[in-house]
């Protein structure tokens, strides 16, 4: 079974996204991000988003190569270890 290479450029493409309007984000003076609440609130929501996305995107390559089993958002487990040197090496260099 090959990786959904389309879901997982579209959630990097979510990511680059978020990180782009966090970008943005940053032409503001610290005074006007601090008192602004639309600037502050979007960014923390805008950061929570991309946290959450990084697992969720390797969660897809290590379920689908079936390196482990996701445990909460950013942990798996150790079967992750026992697993050839060939799959790991796939995961990191995959046509992804």
């Amino acid at each position: 079974m090959m990786v959904q290479t389309e879901v997982v450029r579209k959630s990097i493409k979510r990511l680059e996204e978020t990180l782009a309007i966090l970008k943005h984000l940053r032409k503001y003076s610290l005074v006007s991000f601090i008192t602004t609440p639309r600037y502050s609130g979007s960014a923390e929501q805008f950061h929570l988003i991309a946290i959450e996305a990084k697992p969720k995107i390797g969660g897809y390559i290590i379920a689908d190569l079936r390196l482990g089993r996701l445990i909460g958002s950013a942990t798996f487990q150790p079967s992750l270890l026992r697993r050839s040197t060939s799959q790991v090496n796939y995961a990191r260099n995959g046509s992804v």
